[in-house]
Formats: C-alpha cells, structure tokens, sequence
C-alpha cells in the first residue's frame, strides 16, 4: 500500500496543469463530434434557438418543437448570452460551446490556485463530472468557474470584479447568482453589494432593457393567446 501511495504521489508530481487542459479540450472536441454524429444535442438546441423564439416575440416557455424537443427553463437573459452561437452550424457551434465550458472552469480553478498543486488535484476530481455535463451538453461548467471565480475575487477583496461574476452568474441562470451569499461572510460586503448592484444598473441598463422588451412582447403574446375568446361550438 505504501508502494502504491509513493507511485500514485510521483504520478501526482509529473502533470501538470496544462496536460489537465489538454485532456479538457480533448474531451470537449470528442463529447461534440460524437452527440452530433448521434443527433443527441437537444439541451444545445434550446440554449441556442430560444433566442429564435425571443425575437420572434413568440412565449418562451411554451412548446416550440420546430426548434427543439423540450420546455425552455431557464432565465429570459440566457437566450442573449448564446446569441454569438445561435446563427453557426450545430456542429461548429457545439465543439465551442463545449470548449467554453471546459476551459472556463480550467481558468477559474487555475484562478483560485495559481502554481499549486492543488489545482491539479481539484482539476482531477472534477473531470468525470465534467465528461459528464458535456454529454449532456450542460452550462454546469460554465456556471461553476463563474462561482469559483466570484469567491476568488471576494477573497482577494476585488468587490468589482466579484461583482461581475455575480451578476454573469445570475444572468445565465438565476441560481448563478447564490454565491453572492457568500458576501455576508466578508467586512467589506456593503461595498461588494453595491458593487454589484451598481454593475447590474449601469453598464447592463441596456441589455436588460432589451431583454425586457422582448420578454415583455412575449408575455403578452401568450397572455393574448390565453384570453382570446374561443369559437362557439357548432349545434
């Protein structure tokens, strides 16, 4: 046992943190190649195509089988954040999405221990979860390193830059945002609640002003569907 545990510590010492990024980009390419091939993609199409549905003003929760084959759950602003992806081709667009991922959380962990081993250790512990979450095309990843980066931030008392990541966060799901709690926890959390507040009401004033626009169209769509008065049956 003893033998085992020195071989498995010289193993440890010999990688790298960029031998962990190849394996990473290795994986993001190869999970891609194969749910394309497999036409298994579906959680892609609706991260992609709900902005399709947006900007048609048309319910964004409501069934859209002509674009994908599930319910849109997710927050109104995340249509917007894959806008860049949403006019590539699928197979194109799902190797990015994948590789964002993946290297998104490899920076944030890189981030939060810089030059220590125990980067590559918690890079280790993380990649069957993270195979896992390509598989099935998930933002797990990618909202991960946006957590770990908020804490990081909040611990080298960058209330700024915290902030960012807390309102990145809640922008692609509202859950994203829950590490802000974390803020509760540090002396200078008036700051860093201001911080982010003020983040969220300037330099994104436009964006949820667009976003609330074609939400709102939306909402009134369905509500107009809904209240529309039904065809009296014939005798």
């Amino acid at each position: 046992m003893a033998k085992l545990s020195r071989t498995t510590s010289a193993l440890a010492a010999r990688v790298a943190p960029w031998h962990l990024a190849l394996l990473f980009v290795f994986a993001a390419v190869a999970v891609s190649l194969q749910k394309y091939n497999a036409d298994s993609y579906n959680n892609y199409k609706v991260f992609t195509q709900s902005l399709r549905v947006l900007l048609a003003h048309q319910d964004l929760y409501a069934p859209h089988p002509e674009y994908y084959g599930d319910l849109f759950k997710y927050s109104p602003t995340f249509p917007f954040f894959m806008a860049p992806l949403t006019w590539l081709p699928f197979a194109f667009g799902l190797i990015c999405w994948n590789l964002l991922n993946v290297l998104a959380l490899y920076a944030a962990i890189t981030t939060l221990w810089p030059g220590q081993r125990r980067a590559v250790v918690a890079l280790a512990l993380v990649t069957i979860e993270l195979v896992i979450s390509l598989q099935h095309t998930q933002s797990n990843a990618l909202v991960a390193a946006l957590s770990i980066l908020a804490f990081t931030e909040l611990e080298r008392a960058r209330s700024w830059r915290a902030g960012f990541y807390v309102v990145a966060g809640f922008f692609l799901k509202g859950y994203g945002a829950a590490v802000g709690c974390l803020v509760a926890l540090y002396r200078w959390r008036v700051r860093a609640i201001g911080a982010g507040a003020l983040r969220a009401a300037t330099e994104d004033a436009r964006f949820i002003q667009a976003v609330g626009a074609c939400v709102g169209n939306a909402l009134r769509h369905r509500f107009s569907v809904r209240t529309a008065p039904q065809p009296e049956p014939l005798p």
